[in-house]
């Protein structure tokens, strides 16, 4: 697990914070824990980046949301349901936390930057570069474009990309200009691998039923997923006829 974003409550003894198994994912929930080494006590899940404000809320994060809901400091539990301030929250996509671009004053004033204005979370284009650097723009508008890698005959790109709080791979095709949706399953799905043939893609899942693990599906996203293995593992790459993959096992 990991945990980011601590904030130290005002009784002094209480550290709020995120925790999760992959940052900012499908499993982030928000906990209060004492600082005499007692319990953890789950607020919120499917949240991250909570902060304590003296209107007696938690305002925290949730995909390009932000959302206050009523907290008693005392009991620390939350007393009310949750209410969208914004839908226009810039996230961080390039570390491992997912971090939210917000802040708030003692008072309750919140600043924060605008994922449609700001350009941070979908200024990335494709381009093509040939060794000289020069590049060549490609005709697809900007967005979250991440881990793109060519199809073995070179017609097409995979990636992944982050819209709200759901990571999916998708294919773009450069002579038609066609985008797809690869996955579509629950959880988060990247680091894409094309088969030799170019009729797979093995990918890296998080937050499936059963656990983590390797995953492969036909290239234009029709069929079944079907899991090749479990653990927290990356694919790197196949064997020239197909028949091996090779992937990084962390922890």
């Amino acid at each position: 697990e990991r945990a980011h974003g601590p904030q130290l409550l005002p009784d002094g003894r209480t550290l709020i914070y995120t925790l999760s198994s992959r940052g900012e994912s499908w499993d982030a929930r928000i906990v209060a824990r004492p600082l005499d080494g007692g319990e953890a006590r789950t607020l919120v899940r499917g949240g991250s980046d909570a902060r304590y404000v003296s209107t007696g809320h938690l305002i925290y994060a949730r995909g390009a949301s932000l959302i206050a809901i009523p907290f008693n400091l005392s009991r620390l539990e939350t007393t009310g349901d949750p209410v969208t301030l914004l839908d226009d929250l810039a996230r961080s996509l390039g570390d491992n936390t997912g971090a939210a671009q917000f802040s708030l004053s003692g008072d309750g004033m919140l600043a924060y930057v605008s994922a449609s204005s700001s350009g941070l979370n979908l200024s990335a284009r494709f381009v093509w570069a040939d060794r000289t650097g020069r590049e060549t723009p490609i005709s697809v508008l900007p967005s979250v474009y991440l881990a793109p890698t060519i199809s073995p005959d070179g017609t097409r790109v995979a990636y992944h990309t982050a819209q709200g709080a759901s990571i999916d791979i998708w294919t773009y095709e450069f002579r038609r200009g066609i985008i797809e949706r690869v996955t579509t399953e629950p959880g988060s799905e990247s680091d894409a691998v094309w088969s030799p043939d170019g009729r797979r893609i093995a990918y890296r899942a998080e937050g499936p039923e059963g656990g983590p693990g390797i995953f492969m599906k036909n290239s234009d996203g029709t069929g079944s997923a079907e899991r090749l293995t479990s653990g927290r593992h990356v694919p790197s790459s196949w064997s020239h006829d197909g028949t091996r993959l090779a992937y990084v096992a962390n922890g």
